[in-house]
């Protein structure tokens, strides 16, 4: 099976100028069942994102727990795709949701509904379609 690289770094930016304080999606695919989606962020000034290994293996020991019909262990069922997108007011909105549902059953990170909130009004003052999000190598 493929490894998950130790970090990931991506750049949320419009044109040439980075985008600070919005929120991203990152999907890792697996080779049975559903892909694991993220959430990262926020950016910072510098439209960065850092993604580590350990962080993303938290979350999916937390999704698998939750959920072990949906789910492979990303562990060993990773298939080596990863894609990552900005995330938009409605898919900003639909996790604020779903803090809200499972906020007492799942641990987020720290200021999580904070950033949620913040990326919103990020997100809200860009036409969505010309954000963009890339990886930086």
């Amino acid at each position: 099976m493929a490894e998950i690289p130790g970090q990931l770094v991506y750049r949320v930016s419009e044109g040439n100028s980075p985008i600070a304080g919005a929120m991203i999606m990152v999907t890792f695919g697996v080779v049975a069942k559903n892909p694991y989606v993220f959430v990262g962020g926020p950016s910072g000034r510098d439209g960065l994102v850092v993604v580590t290994k350990d962080e993303v293996g938290a979350r999916a020991d937390q999704d698998l727990e939750m959920a072990m019909m949906d789910y492979v262990p990303l562990q060993g069922g990773f298939s080596g795709e990863i894609k990552a997108q900005p995330m938009d007011s409605d898919a900003i909105q639909r996790a604020l949701d779903a803090y809200g549902n499972f906020r007492k059953y799942c641990k987020y990170p720290k200021g999580y509904e904070e950033n949620l909130r913040n990326a919103l009004t990020v997100v809200n003052t860009y036409r969505t379609s010309t954000i963009v999000v890339s990886r930086v190598e």
